[in-house]
C-alpha cells in the first residue's frame, strides 16, 4: 500500500509472478485508474503527488500504453501520473523520449536500451525557458545500460537542459560502440546544478560527459571512462549564463585508453580527487582555468608505448597538483606546465626510496618550467645529469649512476629554508664523478649500488660565500627491499 491517492506504478513488460487471474484484474484496476484518475477524473502527466491510494506495479503490458510503437509506449508511460516507470524486458530500441518531472525510471539487470536513428538524442528534458523549471526537477534514473546495436552515429545519450535539484543519475553503463561514431554520452548544456551522479561507465564514446554554461555545486562521483575522445570535459568558456564552477570530480575508477581523460576550459574551483589514470594520450588537460585542484591521483600504466603526458596546464592561474602518485610511464613527461601559467604549484612528497615511486618520473618530468614552489617549500633544478629537472616537493628524490659532475641548485628559496634531497646509487653506480647540493660538496664516501643518502641544507644569508650550508645528512645506506617500511 502507499501513501498517496492517486499513485500508480507502470512495469514496462510482462511478468510471470502472478496468477493469471490476479494479473488479469490488476491490469484492469490499473488501466482504469490510469484511463480516470482516482477521483473519477482524466489523469495527466506530473500529477498526483499529494494524494492517497493503493499502488499497483503488477505487470502492465506495453500494450496497455497507447502509440503504435515502444516508443511511444515508453513515452506515454512517462506522460501518465506513474510515479514509477520498470523496465524490465531484454531490449528496448528507443527514439527520442522526453523526461518528465517526478518520476522514476528503473531499468532492470539485463535490460538494454538502442538508438534507432544517427543523430538523436535518447533521453532529453525541455528546454523552455518558462516551462523547464516545473519539467526538469525530481527525476531518478538508475541501473541503465545503453549500447549502440545499430551502430548509430552522433547520438546523445543524455542531454539534460536546465535539469537541476533532486536529479540522479545512478549505476549507469553508456556504451557508444566506438569513439569514431562521435557519440556523446551526457551531456549537460546549461544552468545544470545540483544534480547527484554516481557510479557512471562512460565507454567508446567521442566525448563522454560535456558540461557546459552554468554547470555548478556538480559531484560526478565514480565515473570511469574507457576508449573515449574526449573522457569527461567541462567546458567553461560559453560565459554567457553564468561560471562552470564548484565541480567536484572524485572516486577511485579509472580513467583509460582515451585521447584526453578529463579536459577543462576556462572553469573556477574545480576539483580533481583521486582517479587512476592510465593509457591515456593525455590524463588531465586544463586552459584558462582558476583555482584548479588536482590531488591524490595515480598515473600509472604503460600507455601502449603512447606518446603520452600526464597533465597539461595552460594560462591557468593558482592550480594546485598535491600528491599525485607517478608510478608509470609518461614518454612526453608526467607534466606539461609552461610558464603561461600563475601560480602553479606542485606538492609531492617521496618517503624511503625503495620503489614507492618508479623511476621513470625521475626521468621523464616533462616540461615544468610554470611550476612553482609554496612559501615553506624548496624549488630544484638539476643543472647537470641525464636530464635536467626542475620540482617543487618536500622531498626531492633523485637517482644517479656517479658518473660526471652533477650539481643540484635550489632556487626562489627564502632564508632560513630546508631542502631536503634523497640521492639514490642506482643499480650500475660508479663513483667516478662528483655531486653537490646549493653549492655543498656532498662526500661519496660509502656510495654503493643501490643504496641512498637523505640530505638536508638550510638557506644562509648569502654575503658574497655560500648560500647554503649542510644541515643534516644520513650518509650513503643500502636500499631496504621493495615495499619495506
Amino acid at each position: 500500500m502507499s501513501n498517496y491517492k492517486g499513485r500508480r506504478d507502470f512495469i514496462l513488460g510482462s511478468t510471470t509472478l502472478l496468477g493469471s487471474a490476479l494479473a488479469a484484474k490488476a491490469l484492469t484496476a490499473t488501466r482504469k485508474a490510469a484511463d480516470e484518475g482516482v477521483d473519477g477524473k482524466a489523469g495527466s502527466a506530473g500529477e498526483g503527488e499529494g494524494q492517497s491510494a493503493a499502488s499497483t506495479s503488477l505487470g502492465a503490458q506495453p500494450s496497455d500504453f497507447p502509440g503504435s510503437s515502444l516508443t511511444e509506449k515508453v513515452q506515454a508511460a512517462l506522460d501518465s501520473r506513474a510515479p514509477r516507470i520498470d523496465f524490465p524486458e531484454p531490449e528496448y530500441g528507443l527514439g527520442p523520449i522526453l523526461l518528465r518531472p517526478n518520476k522514476q525510471m528503473v531499468f532492470g539487470a539485463n535490460t538494454v536500451v538502442y538508438p534507432l536513428n544517427d543523430n538523436q538524442i535518447v533521453f532529453r528534458t525541455e528546454d523552455n525557458a518558462q516551462n523547464s523549471p516545473a519539467q526538469a526537477r525530481r527525476m531518478y534514473i538508475e541501473g541503465l545500460y545503453a549500447i549502440n546495436r545499430l551502430n548509430r552515429s552522433n547520438v546523445t545519450y543524455f542531454s539534460l537542459p536546465q535539469a537541476r535539484y533532486m536529479v540522479c543519475l545512478r549505476n549507469i553503463v553508456i556504451d557508444g560502440g566506438n569513439k569514431s561514431l562521435n557519440c556523446m554520452g551526457i551531456h549537460l548544456p546549461k544552468l545544470n546544478w545540483l544534480m547527484h551522479m554516481e557510479n557512471i561507465e562512460l565507454l567508446s564514446l567521442g566525448t563522454g560527459l560535456l558540461a557546459q554554461s552554468a554547470a555548478a555545486c556538480l559531484t560526478l562521483r565514480d565515473f570511469a571512462v574507457q576508449g573515449c575522445g574526449t573522457g569527461i570535459f567541462l567546458d567553461g568558456s560559453d560565459k554567457s549564463l553564468d561560471l562552470v564552477t564548484e565541480m567536484v570530480i572524485e572516486g577511485g575508477t579509472v580513467i583509460q585508453v582515451s585521447d584526453i581523460g578529463i579536459r577543462l576550459r576556462q572553469t573556477t574551483r574545480t576539483t580533481i580527487r583521486g582517479h587512476h589514470f592510465e593509457n591515456n594520450t593525455v590524463d588531465i588537460s586544463a586552459d584558462g582555468d582558476d583555482n584548479l585542484m588536482i590531488r591524490d591521483i595515480a598515473m600509472r600504466g604503460n600507455n601502449h608505448n603512447l606518446q603520452s603526458t600526464g597533465i597539461v596546464l595552460k594560462n591557468t592561474s593558482g592550480t594546485r597538483i598535491e600528491y599525485p602518485a607517478m608510478a608509470g610511464v609518461r614518454q612526453n613527461g608526467f607534466f606539461d606546465v609552461d610558464t603561461s601559467n600563475k601560480a602553479a604549484v606542485l606538492r609531492a612528497q617521496v618517503g624511503n626510496p625503495s620503489g614507492g615511486i618508479n623511476k621513470s618520473f625521475l626521468w621523464t618530468p616533462g616540461n615544468t618550467t610554470g611550476l612553482r614552489c609554496v612559501p615553506e617549500q624548496g624549488e630544484y633544478v638539476m643543472t647537470a645529469g641525464n636530464p635536467d629537472a626542475h620540482f617543487c616537493v618536500d622531498t626531492f628524490f633523485r637517482e644517479w649512476n656517479g658518473q660526471g659532475q652533477l650539481s643540484v641548485e635550489p632556487k626562489n628559496y627564502l632564508d632560513g629554508q630546508e631542502i631536503t634531497i634523497v640521492m639514490l646509487a642506482n643499480s650500475t653506480f660508479t663513483p667516478s664523478g662528483s655531486l653537490s647540493i646549493g653549492g655543498v660538496p656532498i662526500n661519496l664516501r660509502g656510495a654503493a649500488p643501490n643504496s641512498y643518502n637523505q640530505i638536508r641544507v638550510r638557506k644562509i644569508p648569502n654575503f658574497g660565500g655560500a648560500a647554503f650550508m649542510l644541515s643534516e645528512m644520513s650518509g650513503w645506506l643500502p636500499l631496504r627491499p621493495h615495499g619495506a617500511i
